[in-house]
Formats: C-alpha cells, structure tokens, sequence
C-alpha cells in the first residue's frame, strides 16, 4: 500500500495528499480485506511502478 501511495503521488503530482497524511495500518488492514476493494500493482526489482484501483459498493 506505501508503494502504491508514493506512485500516486508522483503520477498525479501530489505528495502533500499521498505522503503526508498516511492510513493507518488498521485501516489498510480493512481495506484490503473488503470485497468492495481492488488493488492491482506492478512490481519491477522490489519496487512498485505501477498502481490501479477501484472501490465499489
């Protein structure tokens, strides 16, 4: 989830948003375990390059 909060933030120019106000590992913990929420993420060399999601509901 950190990996893919630094690729939005850099993608869409906003790391005040992405960076500076980070969930809680108890909230990541809910979300990724809610079938309204999908994550994908693309990983070269340990490094996450890539991110899309949707949340449904």
């Amino acid at each position: 989830m950190d990996g893919m909060l630094d690729v939005f933030a850099e993608a869409f120019d906003d790391s005040e948003s992405y960076s500076s106000k980070r969930p809680t590992p108890q909230y990541m913990a809910k979300l990724l375990k809610s079938e309204s929420f999908v994550g994908l993420v693309a990983v070269q060399e340990g490094q996450v390059i890539g991110a899309l999601v949707t949340c449904h509901g």
